[in-house]
Order: C-alpha cells, then structure tokens, then sequence
C-alpha cells in the first residue's frame, strides 16, 4: 500500500465502542473453543459435564460459544474446576491488571 493511501487509512473514522466489541467477542469464542476441546479432550460429553455442575447443557453450550451474560461467577468457576482447570478473575483498566478472583 502507498503511503497516501495508508495516510487515507488514517483519517477514517473508527468507531472504538464497535471495534471493542469485536474484540471482546473474538476473545470470548477463542476461550470457548479452549473450554469445548479441553471437554472433548476429557471424553465428556456437554451433558455429562453439565450434570456433574448442576446445570444444563444448555449452559454449558452457552459459555463454550463464549455467551457469559448473565453466568454467574460460581458456575464459570464449577465450570473450569470440572475441566481441571482453575477460573481467574481480573479487572482491568487501561494497560493496569489486577486479579479480583
């Protein structure tokens, strides 16, 4: 690309909220498929997995999609134990992270 046409790159406005958005969606389903072939891996199946949580596989399949609206922090961390693994909380600001959970 030439440089005139990257300077008019540049001056293209973008819309930050949409472009964080994206982002946090793409982060979610790449988690996802971690949690999808880490229970495959296991040999369980959404189902199996869900009732040794005590939940549906419904929920199951909503948070291996990466849908965590409305999940509670209880059932991600039910969720990784079963998976051998360990959920961690972080909040974020800026480039600053700090562990909550």
């Amino acid at each position: 690309m030439t440089k005139r046409g990257k300077d008019h790159l540049a001056e293209l406005p973008v819309d930050r909220g949409r472009v964080e958005a994206h982002k946090r969606r793409m982060l979610a389903e790449i988690r996802g498929q971690w949690l999808r072939e880490r229970r495959e891996g296991l040999g369980l199946t959404q189902a199996q997995l869900a009732k040794s949580i005590s939940v549906g596989a419904r929920l199951v399949s909503r948070i291996e999609r990466g849908d965590l609206d409305g999940v509670r922090i209880g059932i991600l961390r039910a969720h990784a134990a079963a998976l051998g693994a360990e959920l961690s909380v972080s909040s974020v600001v800026g480039d600053a992270r700090t562990r909550i959970g």
